[in-house]
């Protein structure tokens, strides 16, 4: 006959206290992880949608550079030259999704300077459309503009590192 396994309460304790510890540093740890996955998953997000930002303002600053170039060129070959209204709709377009993209990431700074760029870009197809011919006042134009987007970049950079460097 095997002896008998005398269980004091004692063992019982230990034992169930070692599972107990087992099992929450088991959840403190899946906790940690998930929270590190999600942290990676926002930056990722945030990333991304400053690349979407970046990329519809370039396209949104060709549609309008080329539109400067093709009136221009109507002008010279005495053509009559194209309207502003459909660039004007692409760079709306374009430039809602970047707003829309800057108020969810909540960056006021670069909020404000995207609309100071708008503005700019606004002046620049105007000066386009009406004093093509006047070739300092295009230029000086479109130095308000580069201005205006480099102001806006700096303040996105800004808003980021700011992000960065809050907690959650």
């Amino acid at each position: 006959m095997a002896p008998l396994l005398r269980i004091t309460l004692l063992d019982l304790l230990d034992d169930a206290l070692k599972l107990g510890l087992g099992a929450a540093l088991g959840l403190i740890g899946a906790k940690l992880a998930a929270d590190r996955e999600w942290r990676k998953d926002k930056n990722s997000r945030r990333i991304n949608s400053l690349e979407t930002i970046a990329k519809d303002l370039g396209l949104g600053y060709q549609a309008v550079l080329d539109f400067s170039v093709e009136v221009k060129r109507c002008l010279n070959e005495s053509e009559k030259p194209p309207t502003r209204h459909k660039t004007e709709m692409l760079y709306r377009s374009l430039m809602i999704g970047v707003d829309s993209k800057l108020n969810l990431l909540g960056y006021k700074d670069a909020i404000r300077c995207v609309h100071d760029y708008q503005a700019e870009v606004s002046n620049f197809i105007y000066e386009v459309q009406n004093n093509a011919l006047n070739e300092a006042k295009v230029r000086a134009a479109l130095r308000r503009v580069d201005t205006a987007k480099e102001h806006f970049f700096d303040a996105l950079r800004a808003e980021y590192q700011r992000a960065e460097r809050s907690p959650l």
